[in-house]
């Protein structure tokens, strides 16, 4: 089984979950060895203990801990971050800090997991999009610059900027909402809204893959979005994260989910402020997902669920089901680690995320206590 390594957004204003502690006296520092790293929540393997992120070869990490766990050395790398240690090659001196930034001059400049054009597309770049340089490789002959963690560009639509306005450019900003995701395995890219002989498919994007949301239209009755410079795909096959009004029964200083069920997104908000957006499968027409505004009443890190029957589709009993938020009932945020099919109902009625997802919202909201998030589901 491979869990999901779909991941949502931050969005502009976004507070990320707590950065790690201060390191301490001993601290030290690694480069990944392997072409990628799981980090986990705690040391191990077990099966109540998922991949929550995965580090690229050559990505370098600050080592404020390590545990032996069945025989092997684990490192923690952040705040309920951890790796195994034989894939880590310790240095002695700390990451340099980046020293270079570049601006995007492609209409639409993708970005993979890794470098070279055989990886998949994690996300996508628009014109004029500032990056932060933190690696350069050459792969077949063309050099690729590491933006992110497993977030690689080709360096020949990356114009790298003079140190003395990269010195005046401000920290990169957050995408904005509406933004979407590919429900289906492939969606054909076309110049104009419309299916017509004279507007064929110019190009295509794939599953999960995130689209920023720039208009919309509707032609012969369907919903068009547009990704880019004439670049226009079917709304069917987009799972868009939209914003959402806070009810007035969420504080304006609270923080909150809203779960748009007609669109299988959720946005987490600080009142009024969208943070984060997600893709998610909630619950099957035979098993619909509670609406309403609800405040969690339990959280868990790790747990397991049962339940179901014979007239939901049958039982099921899972062990391991991490970053929980009950909100309702037997109703729930949380990880859903045995499937990839976000974007559609899917689930006896939670609201699944993938691991990434569901571990930053469970970190994000834990700072408002023990009953945040709220959560609003409607029907979009």
């Amino acid at each position: 089984m491979t869990p999901s390594s779909l991941r949502g957004v931050e969005l502009a204003g976004s507070t990320p979950p707590p950065p790690p502690p201060p390191p301490p006296g001993d601290v030290r520092y690694g480069v990944v060895t392997a072409a990628l790293l799981n980090v986990r929540a705690r040391p191990g393997v077990a099966p109540d203990n998922p991949v929550i992120a995965q580090l690229p070869n050559g990505a370098q990490v600050t080592i404020y801990e390590e545990r032996p766990v069945d025989g092997a050395t684990w490192y923690r790398i952040g705040d309920s971050r951890w790796v195994h240690g034989g894939w880590v090659r310790l240095i002695q001196e700390p990451p340099p800090p980046a020293q270079r930034r570049g601006i995007v001059t492609a209409d639409v400049l993708n970005v993979r997991s890794q470098p070279g054009v055989g990886h998949p597309v994690v996300d996508q770049l628009r014109q004029g999009a500032e990056v932060t340089i933190y690696q350069e490789q050459s792969v077949s002959g063309a050099i690729w610059y590491r933006i992110g963690v497993g977030r690689w560009v080709h360096s020949g639509w990356v114009r790298i900027l003079p140190a003395e306005l990269a010195a005046q450019v401000a920290a990169v900003s957050g995408v904005s909402l509406p933004v979407g995701w590919v429900v289906s395995a492939s969606l054909n890219v076309r110049a104009r809204p419309g299916v017509s002989p004279d507007n064929p498919p110019i190009d295509e994007v794939l599953h999960n893959q995130r689209l920023d949301i720039l208009e919309s239209r509707t032609v012969d009755g369907a919903r068009w979005y547009r990704i880019g410079q004439e670049r226009w795909v079917l709304g069917q096959w987009v799972a868009a994260a939209l914003p959402k009004a806070r009810p007035g029964s969420i504080r304006a200083n609270e923080r909150w989910v809203g779960v748009n069920l007609g669109q299988q997104t959720v946005v987490a908000y600080e009142g009024d402020t969208p943070v984060y957006a997600a893709m998610v499968a909630t619950g099957l027409p035979a098993t619909p997902t509670v609406q309403g505004v609800f405040r969690t009443w339990q959280r868990l890190a790790s747990g397991k669920m049962s339940g179901g029957s014979a007239a939901t589709g049958g039982y099921y009993y899972l062990e391991g089901v991490t970053w929980t938020c009950y909100f309702y009932s037997g109703y729930a945020l949380h990880t859903a680690y045995w499937h990839d099919a976000f974007g559609r109902p899917r689930s006896h009625g939670c609201v699944n995320l993938s691991p990434y997802d569901a571990w930053w919202i469970f970190q994000w909201s834990a700072p408002g206590g023990a009953n945040s998030p709220a959560v609003y589901v409607y029907a979009g």
